[in-house]
């Protein structure tokens, strides 16, 4: 009965892996192959039984072979569900050594042979390359571009919001979206990120509002923001768009002087 158990457990385990949309990778404590399912053999060109018994640097680069086993070990120290290499980039190599670039996901799995590893993998090449046409878009607008995520913090700037606020990126990125906004503007501004981040959608921000951006020197100048919802594997962001319309702002403000003047010397005209 209980082998009976076993036999269905393991086909039952064996149809869900080979079922799944990624690639899926069962290691040992050694660092040996012990499981595949057919996604793994698509994505590295791979036959099944290639793999089963390797070592799994088979399937990384050889300049990553040298540390790979120490980060193995200590995953096998504290096994738990993570994703692998949190904050670095990851790469994989297919069989024809072309590298691509991948996101992994470590559940420590119990069998009757002990703790193994299963390993789930995510081609992310496409992303990666979308991910930097979009940079090099927003890096080529002539106007300030400032991504933002829902915390408000700063993901991504241009090199027109540089020259626009007076900062370098790496003092705005990671910093909160009020860096750039007038110390009496800091109370309110949340809530209508907030409020943006409820229904978002591509508009202008603070119709009809006289709207102030702070630069680095502490000056202040009078800006127009488009703003437009970015959905990003981080979640939702906004990316403003940050015209600076101060000059625009004096020369009309000049020009309603003028016509005021005017009309007061038709008044005064009238009465002579």
């Amino acid at each position: 009965m209980k082998k009976e158990q076993a036999k269905y457990s393991e086909l039952t385990f064996q149809a869900i892996v080979e079922s799944t949309p990624n690639a899926i990778v069962l290691v040992n404590k050694e660092g040996k192959i012990a499981y595949i399912n057919n996604q793994t053999e698509r994505l590295f060109g791979y036959a099944r039984a290639e793999l089963i018994g390797q070592l799994v640097e088979v399937l990384i680069p050889e300049r990553y072979h040298h540390n790979h086993p120490e980060f193995r070990n200590m995953f096998f120290t504290t096994p738990t569900v993570r994703a692998m290499g949190a904050g670095r980039e990851l790469f994989a190599i297919r069989k024809n050594m072309t590298e691509f670039q991948i996101e992994i996901g470590l559940n420590p799995v119990i069998t009757v042979d002990g703790t193994l590893v299963l390993a789930s993998i995510i081609d992310i090449s496409e992303r990666k390359k979308a991910e930097e046409r979009f940079r090099l878009v927003v890096e080529a607008a002539p106007n300030a571009m400032i991504l933002v995520n829902k915390e408000g913090v700063i993901t991504l700037v241009n090199n027109q919001t540089e020259k626009l606020f007076g900062f370098e990126r790496k003092e705005l990125i990671g910093n909160k979206i009020e860096t750039l906004i007038p110390e009496k503007f800091h109370g309110h501004h949340p809530d209508h990120r907030n409020l943006f981040f409820t229904t978002p959608s591509v508009r202008s921000m603070g119709a009809g509002r006289d709207l102030f951006a702070s630069r680095k020197d502490g000056s202040e100048i009078q800006v127009e923001v488009g703003l437009n919802p970015i959905e990003t594997p981080e979640g939702q962001m906004v990316l403003a768009s940050v015209i600076d319309i101060t000059e625009r702002k004096m020369q009309e403000s000049i020009i309603k002087n003028q016509v005021k003047l005017e009309a007061k010397n038709v008044e005064l005209e009238q009465f002579t």
